[in-house]
């Protein structure tokens, strides 16, 4: 008889185990499933109208090596290294297009290092004299890195309809999704 009530303990045991791992799948299948549904609502960056200044104003045309151009607005500089032809050194708000030869390509802001992993259309907004800069991705792929000391040094890679911004004066650079509807039509008229 004593072996009747040592099958029944391991039945409930088993059975016991059973459930907690039931109710523990569970909630690791609700956790992934709220995780998940997070990170579809992200919001996109709808700019305001007229921010895209392309569109109204004086710009011109840099060719680079490599079939790559540049687009500077008025009072913008932007300085290819004279020894590295895949680097250049940008004050101000310009677009670069990038193409598959010149990769890896790289463009030096005040505070931004941007590495082109992938042939891109990429617009860059970042005055030597403003505390934050932003680049907008409309095609291609870019990695943005820290240029300064900083608590949290992570690179964000910047991907088609995305953009980064960043303030050196708080130490934050944060990644979104960008409506780049403007950017997108404006291109089609320069390719």
């Amino acid at each position: 008889m004593k072996w009747k009530g040592s099958i029944l303990a391991v039945i409930v045991a088993v059975a016991a185990i059973f459930l907690i791992f039931t109710r523990i799948n569970k909630g690791i299948k609700e956790k992934i499933a709220r995780e998940e549904a997070a990170q579809q609502v992200i919001p996109i960056y709808k700019p305001p109208v007229d921010s895209f200044p392309y569109l109204y104003k004086t710009f011109q045309e840099i060719p680079l090596a490599d079939s790559c151009r540049i687009f500077l607005l008025d009072g913008s500089k932007a300085s290819p290294d004279t020894k590295n032809k895949r680097l250049v050194l940008a004050d101000g708000d310009m677009i670069f297009q990038i193409s598959p030869a010149a990769i890896p390509f790289v463009v030096h802001t005040r505070i931004l290092k941007l590495t082109v992993l992938k042939p891109s259309i990429f617009r860059v907004e970042a005055f030597h004299k403003d505390n934050g800069e932003k680049v907008d991705v409309l095609e291609g792929m870019v990695r943005a890195s820290k240029r300064y000391e900083s608590q949290f040094p992570e690179p964000d890679t910047v991907r088609s309809n995305e953009m980064v911004m960043i303030n050196d004066q708080i130490d934050l650079m944060e990644k979104e999704k960008e409506d780049l509807s403007e950017f997108a039509s404006w291109w089609k008229t320069r390719k």
